[in-house]
């Protein structure tokens, strides 16, 4: 299912998607669909990123850590409607 270097990290709420990281070089974040195998890049470079994800599964919060510190959301209510 998921590629070399990618980790399963959460399954969301309603079963249909993992949340999985993987190396690019940092650890960046995706979704895939285990209705129809595809996936879909979530961030680019969140280096050293720890990450939560909301109890109804439509949020991200991620926050990354560079030479400063960052919080990053990211809305995954579209992603997830638009599923089949």
């Amino acid at each position: 299912m998921l590629g070399k270097n990618e980790i399963g990290t959460d399954l969301t709420p309603d079963g249909a998607f993992i949340l999985y990281q993987f190396s690019s070089p940092g650890r960046d974040f995706g979704l895939f669909n285990l209705r129809d195998g595809s996936t879909r890049r979530l961030t680019s470079s969140a280096t050293g990123a720890s990450y939560w994800l909301s109890a109804d599964g439509m949020t991200l919060l991620i926050a990354r850590q560079t030479t400063e510190e960052a919080l990053a959301t990211v809305d995954l209510s579209r992603i997830l409607s638009k599923a089949p």
